[in-house]
C-alpha cells in the first residue's frame, strides 16, 4: 500500500508541475520557482512548432514521466545498492544515484535508503528515476549534464510545490550543472 500511495503522488506531482508550467499566465512562484531552478525564464521562446517556450517543453516532459507512470510498465525492485549489485545487473547503462538506480528502458531498484525518507521524498525519488527512464540516452548524470537535463532539477522543481522541501544532495546536484 506504501508504495502504491509513492506512485500515486509522484503522478501527482508530475502532473502538478506541469499544469503550474502550462497556465496562463504563469504565477509568480512558478516563474520564480523555474528561474531559480533551472537558470532562465520560462518563457524564453523555442524555435520549435507547436512549443512556444521553454516552460512548454519542460511541462511536455512532465506530462511525459505522468503518463510512464500511469501505464505501470516500469518494474521496480529492492537492491542493496552495493559495488557488487551494480556489477551483477545485466544492462549496458545503469544510472546510480544516493536511493535508486535507473536501469533503462524500465526498470527502478530501490536502494534501502530510500524506505527511510519521508513519502514526498521517496515521491521525488521515484519522479527522478523516470526522468532517467523516460529520456535516456539525455538525462544521465555526466560531463554532458545541464540543468535542462538534470533529473535533480526536475525533482526540486516538483517538490517545490509541495510542503516537502528537496533534500540538500538534489540542490546540490542541480545547482552545480550549467545552465
Amino acid at each position: 500500500r506504501k508504495a502504491v500511495a509513492v506512485w500515486r503522488t509522484c503522478s501527482r506531482m508530475a502532473l502538478n508541475a506541469a499544469q503550474k508550467l502550462e497556465a496562463n499566465p504563469r504565477a509568480s512562484v512558478t516563474v520564480n520557482s523555474f528561474r531559480s531552478i533551472f537558470g532562465h525564464d520560462p518563457a524564453q521562446p523555442l524555435p520549435w512548432p507547436r512549443i512556444n517556450d521553454s516552460g512548454t517543453r519542460f511541462a511536455i516532459r512532465f506530462r511525459s514521466v505522468e503518463q510512464a507512470l500511469l501505464k505501470a510498465g516500469t518494474l521496480y525492485r529492492c537492491d542493496p545498492c552495493t559495488a557488487q549489485s551494480r556489477y551483477e545487473i545485466n544492462a549496458p547503462t545503469i544510472i546510480l544515484d544516493v536511493h535508486a538506480m535507473a536501469i533503462p528502458p524500465n526498470e527502478v531498484r530501490l536502494c534501502p535508503s530510500f524506505w527511510s525518507l519521508p513519502p514526498l521524498l521517496q515521491a521525488g525519488v521515484v519522479l527522478h528515476e523516470m526522468f532517467h527512464l523516460r529520456f535516456d540516452p539525455c538525462f544521465a548524470h555526466g560531463a554532458t549534464e545541464t540543468k535542462r537535463t538534470n533529473a535533480y532539477c526536475y525533482e526540486a522543481f516538483a517538490l517545490s510545490f509541495t510542503s516537502q522541501k528537496p533534500d540538500p544532495l538534489t540542490i546540490q546536484k542541480c545547482s552545480a550543472s550549467p545552465p
